[in-house]
């Protein structure tokens, strides 16, 4: 099968595999290295972090319906990410859209009393070794004038520099990836009849052919799954 408007294509594909790329580079890099400022200046999974993050950014994300979590791993989740939303009196980014269900969530001080991070202490009271690893994930990120800042910072102050900061990536994230799954997957399918998921898997092919060099081997199964698929069809045929 030849391509419609090839030139069109080739210039589109290489506009996604850009984007992608610098999605994958540098923002999802600079995301997980949010998470892990978190985890270490907080003593908390990542996971609490991002879930946080995704529900203020989100509003409730998008379950995934083929993976269910367990019912008390979904309850602790939600009971803890409560709790966080608490701490960096974000409790508003929550309770308008409980409250269009008829919900309403009330924290008590005994909750946030046995809450990790709930004490407003310095950043500096960590472990020294702890405290290098902060210091040098907070500079990677936020590039400060000085650079002890963050030993000045108290937790609370931290985690809602950490939360602000994660949202806007987000924002940036979500912009750039519909840009390409949505703006320039829509074009190709209309002007160069390729289906969006073909499309989308040829950008990732062409990212990984920048980082790596070699997609030979990921070709050779394509090629193998297409003559699969059609000597599976082929007893339909005729």
């Amino acid at each position: 099968m030849n391509i419609k408007n090839p030139e069109f294509y080739e210039e589109k594909l290489n506009e996604a595999t850009s984007i992608r790329y610098e999605l994958n580079e540098m923002h999802h890099k600079e995301m997980n290295s949010f998470g892990a400022l978190f985890r270490e200046a907080f003593g908390l999974p990542t996971r609490l972090f991002m879930t946080g993050k995704n529900m203020a950014y989100y509003k409730g994300g998008y379950p995934k319906e083929t993976s269910p979590p367990k019912l008390q791993s979904l309850l602790n989740e939600v009971a803890q990410v409560v709790k966080l939303f608490q701490y960096l009196d974000m409790m508003n980014e929550l309770t308008p859209y409980l409250n269009e269900f008829g919900l309403q969530i009330s924290v008590t001080p005994e909750a946030m009393q046995n809450f990790t991070i709930s004490a407003d202490t310095p950043i500096e009271t960590l472990k020294k070794k702890k405290m290098e690893k902060v210091q040098a994930l907070y500079n990677e990120l936020f590039k400060p004038d000085q650079e002890d800042e963050v030993f000045n910072m108290s937790k609370k102050a931290l985690a809602q520099k950490l939360m602000s900061a994660a949202l806007l990536k987000q924002k940036t994230i979500c912009a750039l990836s519909d840009s390409v799954k949505l703006d320039i997957a829509e074009e190709v399918e209309v002007e160069c009849d390729v289906a969006k998921p073909n499309f989308m898997r040829a950008v990732g092919l062409s990212v990984k052919r920048i980082k790596k060099g070699d997609i030979e081997e990921d070709l050779a199964k394509i090629d193998e799954s297409i003559d699969n698929l059609e000597a599976a069809i082929s007893v339909l045929k005729g």
